[in-house]
């Protein structure tokens, strides 16, 4: 919504630590259309998938199910409804998991292991150039794969692999924000407060740590319970989860129960999977809450536990099949919901701004001479149409829904406009700020009521709803 099929990022996106993304929008030249861009983001999720799946287990028509399970989910849902920014959100995804996958290679000389050590870190400093959240997914990975070490008694090769993720993350973060400096400092540009972006230090980590670890797990919690989104059969999927998490403890006690070391260790690393899933929650302590398009690392960990179990030697495998068919299954409907709560929106917005334009044209106020200023949240019009499909879906799919922010809102009514074909000369954020605190709002009616569009000194002003106020 907020943005047309040719999309250049800039400088705001430089602000809030996404430097990668200029280049990557480069790449492209600023193609942003559809069906292409969903496609790449596709395409680049299902390399992830493939990748991480086989790391896992060697068997070949379960790990369709279960890259299935990750690519079809309301998080992927959300990547591509971001149309203009979802290969941002793949390729990113992919750089983490190809650097997990490397971390974990046995090497045979230290000149091998130092070059695989800097490729790791490259591909974690253009990942976190990409979309920060997404080194969880690096984070899960490792731990699993140091849970599956320290399952088959190799603590020595899962402290390696401890040390040498320490070292790629610690060195990947330091010049993540060197690149960031230069980009900011080449462009004029600097940090924006966006999700405490401009706040950063180590201090202010160590100092929130234990809100973080608070907010990690209850978030975690929240994804588990799934209580966000159309998940038909909601007990049972809680069930399901909650088995496969016990499975995962099972075959680790079941293997490691014969060293009291190596017991301790695997119920350490499961302990701290939420938090490698969530990693920038720790190192962004003011980034607020945890965004559907924030949970990819934790959306990869259920398909990954069965894939860990399966490789473990669990004796039943064809239970892992059931249960990540029927987890599956679960993903299907709720992202439907999320597909078709989209489409009911943007169909009925089209319809709402459609009307508009033709009111527009009635009172003869349809014209380039004309700036104009839309005002209200479009979901909250008496004219929006939306089954009960459309509020079961997630929040982020519920098209026409607008943030009341002034500026969030005249970007959706600029992509809006874009969408049904009009060309309308929007006023610049400034103008629109003064008019929602003028206070002449307050005393007009929401469309299509007569009195919901005014004209003052050249500027058009549309209440599209009652819903406009912001704090």
């Amino acid at each position: 919504m907020w943005a047309t099929s040719y999309y250049q990022s800039g400088n705001w996106e430089l602000s809030i630590g996404r430097w990668a993304w200029l280049f990557l929008d480069k790449a492209r030249e600023g193609y942003g259309a559809e069906p292409f861009n969903s496609l790449l983001t596709l395409l680049l999720l299902s390399i992830a998938a493939y990748i991480s799946v086989k790391m896992f287990t060697g068997s070949k028509y379960k790990a369709y199910i279960y890259a299935m399970l990750m690519l079809c989910s309301v998080t992927v849902c959300c990547y591509l409804s971001y149309r203009y920014m979802s290969p941002t959100f793949g390729l990113s995804v992919l750089l983490s998991v190809i650097a997990a996958s490397l971390i974990a290679k046995e090497t045979q000389t230290i000149k091998q292991e130092i070059i695989y050590l800097a490729i790791v870190t490259a591909l974690l400093v253009v990942s976190l150039g990409l979309y920060q959240a997404n080194i969880g997914c690096f984070c899960v990975m490792v731990i699993l794969t140091m849970m599956k070490l320290v399952m088959n008694d190799n603590k020595k090769q899962s402290l390696r692999i401890f040390v040498k993720s320490m070292i790629a993350g610690a060195v990947g973060c330091v010049l993540y924000k060197i690149a960031w400096d230069i980009c900011l400092k080449l462009r004029h540009t600097v940090p924006s407060s966006y999700k405490g972006a401009n706040s950063l230090s180590v201090g202010e980590i160590i100092i929130n740590i234990p809100k973080s670890l608070e907010k990690i797990y209850s978030t975690w919690v929240r994804h588990f319970s799934f209580a966000k989104g159309n998940y038909i059969f909601h007990p049972i999927r809680i069930v399901l989860a909650v088995a496969v998490l016990a499975l995962v403890l099972f075959v680790g006690i079941k293997a490691a129960r014969k060293n009291i070391i190596n017991l301790i260790l695997y119920i350490v690393l499961c302990l701290v999977i939420p938090v490698g899933a969530n990693l920038a929650v720790l190192l962004a302590p003011k980034s607020g809450a945890v965004l559907t398009q924030m949970t990819m690392p934790m959306a990869m960990v259920l398909p990954l536990f069965l894939c860990f179990i399966e490789g473990a030697g669990f004796k039943t495998e064809k239970l892992l099949g059931v249960l990540g068919a029927l987890l599956l299954y679960g993903n299907v409907y709720a992202v439907g919901a999320d597909i078709d709560a989209m489409a009911q929106g943007s169909t009925t917005c089209y319809a709402i701004m459609n009307s508009v334009m033709n009111t527009l044209n009635e009172k003869d106020l349809f014209s380039h001479d004309y700036q104009y200023i839309f005002c209200g949240d479009m979901s909250t019009n008496e004219l929006f149409n939306a089954n009960e499909m459309y509020y079961k879906a997630n929040s982020y799919a519920k098209f026409g829904t607008l943030m009341t922010n002034p500026d969030m809102m005249r970007n959706a009514y600029v992509g809006l406009l874009d969408d049904i074909g009009i060309k309308l000369r929007i006023a610049d954020y400034p103008v629109c700020l003064q008019v929602y605190d003028s206070g002449i709002l307050d005393n007009m009616p929401a469309y299509p009521a007569e009195g919901s569009i005014v004209e003052q000194n050249g500027y058009v002003i549309i209440k599209i709803s009652e819903n406009y106020k912001y704090n």
